[in-house]
């Protein structure tokens, strides 16, 4: 574990305030897709449309 932690990609997650509330939008988004109840594309426009409200953009 260490090993890994220290060979890792500072740069992977997102440097914002809500990284943790976008990666478990992200995360919903998969499961979904894996449960087959929406497709990627659907499933990915709806966590977009999430992450741009949760940003105020």
């Amino acid at each position: 574990m260490i090993e890994a932690i220290n060979s890792g990609n500072i740069d992977y997650l997102p440097h914002v305030s809500q990284s943790n509330q976008i990666i478990d939008l992200v995360g919903i988004a998969v499961s979904s897709v894996l449960a087959g109840t929406a497709t990627a594309e659907e499933a990915m426009r709806h966590a977009n449309q999430q992450i741009i409200e949760l940003m105020g953009l």
